[in-house]
C-alpha cells in the first residue's frame, strides 16, 4: 500500500471517529478536515518525488561499446605432479620422526622415519628360513649326485650280467655241448670196445674148451668170470647209450632254455635299471628344483623384507614442501605426529612439485562448449590480493564431475585446469590456496548491450520493458547474444539510446503502464547462461 493511500485512509478514519463524537463542535470538525487535507497534500508531494527518483534509478540505457564476456568461478591451486608418501612397509608402523607440516626439506633430508618391531622379527625369522632352505637344497643336490652314481653302477652291473649270460649261452652252444656230447659218445664207444673184447675172449675160451685135443684148458671159474665181465660190459654199454640219449633229448634242451632265460633275465634287469635311472633321477631332480624354488622364494621374501626395512626412512628426492595429507582416510582421524600408528599403504604426506602448480576450477554445462584449451583466464589469489595473474586453460574434463546431491544434483560441472603464465614457484604460491577465476569466453567490440537485469525470459522468449519518450512502458521482444555477469549483448529488438526497465512493471508501481497493452503474466528475470 502506497503512502498516498495510507494518508487518505488515515484522514477518512479520523473524520469517521470525529463524526461519531456528538459532543465535538462543527468548528473543530472543519479544522481537523482542513488539517487532514493539508497533510495528505504534503505526503503526496513527497511520495511523488521518491517514486520519481526510484523509478529513475531502475532505468538503464542501451548503449554500444566493448563487452568482455567473463565466466567467474571459485578455484584452488593444485600440483599436477606430487609425490605421495605412505607407509610402504607392509605392516603397521610407528612414526619415529617426521618433518614439520609446511617445512621445506632439501634433497636427501629425512622427511619421515618409521619403526616396526614386527618387521625386524620377521627379518630374523626369515634369515633362519633361508638358512634351512639352503641346507635342504645342498642335501637334495648331494642325494641327486649319489643317486646318479648308484643308478649308473646298477646299469653297468646289469650290462655285465647280460654279457655274461650271452657268453654262457654262446659258450655252451659252440663248445660245451659238443664237448659234453663227445664225452658221452666216447664213453659209449669205449664201453662197446671193451664189451667186444670181453665177448671175443669169452668166445675163444668156450671154443677152446670144446676142442678135445686141448682138454678144456679153461676152468669153469674162468668161463664164469669172463661171462660176468661180458655181462658187466653189456650193462655199461646200455648205460652209456641211455646217458647219451638223456643228454640229447633232455639235458641239452634244458640247458639251452636255462641259459637263454638267463639272457632274457639279464636284458630285463638292464632295461629295469635304465628305467629306474630315469624315474629316480627325475624324482631327485624334481626335489632339487623344489628346494631351489623354495630357496628362491624365501630369498625373494627376504629381499622384500629388507627393502621394507629400507622404506622405514623416507628422504627427499628433490627439494620441496612437506604437507600432511592422509588422503581419503580423513574419517579415520589419523594425526600425523611422532608416536602415531600408521597402517600399511596409509598415505601420510604429499610432497607437491611446485613447478607444476595449476589452478583447478570448473565450468557449468551451459558454458562447457565455450571453454577450450587455450582460453584466456584471469586469476586472483587470496595470498596476492593486489595482483591479477594471467593464464590459459590447459585442459577441460570430458566427463562431468559427480553432482552434489545436497545442493542441486541437476546442475553438472566440468573440471578445468589452468596454467599460469608466470612460473608458480616464483610467485610464492602454495598448494590448496583459494583463487577467484574469470574465464574470458569472448571479447566483443562496439556491440549493443544492456544490463543483465533488463532482460527477462518467458516461455523461452527474451524481452525487455522499453520506456518510450511519453513515459509509457512497452514490452519489446529481443534477441540476445553473448553475456557476462552484468551485461548482455542485444542482437535484435533495441537500438542505441533506448531506455529499458531493470525491474518488471508488476514489481514497480511507479512505472506507468501502456493502457493499450494487454495484461501480461508476471515475467522472470534472465537466467544465468541463457542465450
Amino acid at each position: 500500500m502506497s503512502e498516498r493511500n495510507l494518508t487518505s485512509l488515515t484522514a477518512s478514519s479520523s473524520a469517521t471517529r470525529i463524526s461519531k463524537r456528538r459532543r465535538i463542535s462543527p468548528r473543530l470538525i472543519a479544522a481537523a478536515a482542513v488539517a487532514a487535507v493539508i497533510i495528505a497534500i504534503i505526503v503526496f508531494a513527497l511520495s511523488g518525488k521518491d517514486e520519481a527518483s526510484a523509478s529513475a534509478s531502475k532505468v538503464a540505457t542501451a548503449s554500444r561499446g566493448p563487452l568482455l564476456v567473463l565466466y567467474p568461478e571459485q578455484g584452488e591451486l593444485k600440483a599436477e605432479r606430487s609425490k605421495i608418501i605412505a607407509n610402504e612397509v607392509g605392516l603397521p608402523a610407528i612414526i619415529k620422526q617426521v618433518a614439520p607440516h609446511g617445512a621445506l626439506v632439501k634433497k636427501g633430508e629425512v622427511i619421515i622415519q618409521f619403526e616396526c618391531e614386527e618387521l625386524l622379527e620377521r627379518i630374523a625369522q626369515q634369515e633362519l628360513t633361508v638358512t634351512s632352505a639352503q641346507n635342504d637344497l645342498i642335501q637334495a643336490t648331494e642325494n641327486l649326485e649319489l643317486k646318479k652314481r648308484e643308478v649308473d653302477y646298477n646299469i653297468q652291473k646289469a650290462e655285465r650280467t647280460l654279457v655274461d649270460a650271452e657268453n654262457a649261452l654262446q659258450r655252451y652252444i659252440e663248445g660245451e655241448w659238443d664237448q659234453k656230447r663227445g664225452n658221452f659218445e666216447s664213453e659209449l664207444a669205449l664201453a662197446q670196445r671193451r664189451l667186444k673184447l670181453a665177448q671175443d675172449k669169452l668166445d675163444f675160451k668156450l671154443k677152446a674148451n670144446e676142442m678135445p685135443e686141448l682138454q678144456m684148458p679153461y676152468s669153469k671159474n674162468d668161463i664164469e668170470a669172463d661171462t660176468l665181465e661180458v655181462q658187466s660190459l653189456e650193462l655199461a654199454v646200455t648205460k652209456s647209450k641211455a646217458s647219451l640219449n638223456m643228454l640229447i633229448q633232455y639235458d641239452d634242451p634244458g640247458e639251452r632254455r636255462k641259459l637263454a632265460a638267463a639272457v632274457d633275465d639279464a636284458r630285463l634287469s638292464l632295461e629295469k635299471a635304465r628305467i629306474e635311472k630315469k624315474t629316480q633321477l627325475m624324482v631327485h631332480e624334481q626335489s632339487v628344483k623344489t628346494r631351489t624354488f623354495a630357496l628362491s622364494t624365501h630369498q625373494q621374501r627376504m629381499k622384500e623384507l629388507q627393502d621394507s626395512c629400507e622404506k622405514l626412512v623416507v628422504t627427499g628426492e628433490e627439494s620441496g614442501l612437506v604437507l600432511y595429507d592422509t588422503g581419503r582416510a580423513w574419517w579415520l582421524n589419523i594425526v600425523v605426529e611422532v608416536g602415531a600408528k600408521i597402517n600399511p599403504r596409509q598415505q601420510v604426506i604429499v610432497q607437491p612439485d611446485l613447478s607444476t602448480l595449476q589452478v583447478v576450477t570448473r565450468v557449468s554445462e551451459s558454458y562447457y562448449s565455450q571453454v577450450k584449451p587455450g582460453t584466456p583466464a584471469r586469476v586472483r589469489v587470496d595470498a596476492l590480493p593486489d595482483r591479477v595473474l594471467m593464464g590459459k586453460v590447459a585442459s577441460v574434463s570430458p566427463q562431468p564431475e559427480q553432482p552434489d546431491r545436497r545442493m542441486n544434483p541437476n546442475v553438472k560441472f566440468f573440471g578445468v585446469k589452468i596454467d599460469l603464465d608466470e612460473p608458480p614457484q616464483t610467485l610464492g604460491l602454495k598448494p590448496n590456496m583459494n583463487a577467484q577465476v574469470e574465464l574470458e569466453l569472448a571479447a566483443l567490440d562496439n556491440v549493443l548491450q544492456v544490463p543483465s537485469a533488463a532482460v527477462f525470459v518467458e516461455q523461452e522468449r527474451s524481452f525487455c520493458y522499453l520506456r518510450n519518450p511519453a513515459g509509457r512502458v512497452e514490452r519489446r521482444t529481443v534477441k540476445v547474444g553473448k553475456m557476462s555477469n552484468e551485461r548482455i549483448e542485444i542482437l535484435e529488438g533495441l537500438v542505441e539510446g533506448d531506455e529499458v526497465l531493470l525491474v518488471s512493471p508488476t514489481d514497480d508501481p511507479a512505472a506507468p503502464a501502456d493502457k493499450n497493452e494487454a495484461p501480461q503474466p508476471r515475467p522472470q528475470p534472465m537466467p544465468d547462461g541463457a542465450q
